[in-house]
């Protein structure tokens, strides 16, 4: 029975170890490819959506995304961005796997920055996702211009740990060291 608090005491210990290790993602990641604004490709100033042919991971990536191949595939899905109240937020904008890890990013902003005759630019705000790091948010940007595309992602939050998670394990440390100290305590009594 005076097991059980040691017991419970590592157990406490070992999660909050775990949680004060959060990893987010780091870096951008670049796509180009083929795609078109909806409904008419020919109009890009009346489009309303816009539609995603063959991409891959193109130009200079950096942090998390740095050991991705350029020319790896992704899949990106088609969404409607005047009114774009209606699809947002939207899980899995774009998702690709490299070396057996999956990345993704689900849409929660679309801002129109520039619409023309010729040019489309998109932006707005998401979540990064990678296999083994933690949700990150980020921010996007799509631009469109004679039926190629460019698109980048990139975190936008610096790791920074949280306060709560240190007095925690603070707190756990602290109640480890009590312990410790009432058992060498009992333990002369014991022996005197």
């Amino acid at each position: 029975m005076k097991k059980v608090p040691a017991v419970l005491a590592t157990a406490a210990l070992v999660m909050l170890t775990t949680s004060a290790w959060a990893i987010p993602i780091t870096g951008t990641i670049n796509f180009t490819g083929s795609g078109h604004a909806t409904p008419n490709a020919a109009a890009i100033i009346n489009a309303t959506g816009v539609f995603f042919g063959d991409s891959q991971v193109a130009g200079t990536n950096s942090g998390t995304y740095s050991a991705i191949a350029v020319g790896t595939p992704v899949v990106f899905t088609g969404f409607t961005f005047n009114p774009s109240s209606g699809l947002v937020p939207m899980e899995s904008l774009w998702t690709l796997t490299s070396l057996g890890n999956t990345y993704s990013f689900d849409l929660n902003s679309i801002n129109r920055g520039h619409q023309s005759k010729y040019f489309l630019n998109l932006l707005g705000e998401g979540v990064l996702h990678a296999t083994g790091f933690d949700p990150t948010p980020g921010n996007w940007y799509y631009s469109s211009q004679d039926g190629a595309i460019a698109f980048s992602a990139e975190s936008s939050s610096a790791p920074v740990p949280e306060p709560g998670t240190f007095a925690l394990l603070g707190a756990g440390l602290l109640g480890l060291a009590v312990y410790g100290k009432r058992r060498r305590n009992h333990d002369h009594s014991c022996n005197a």
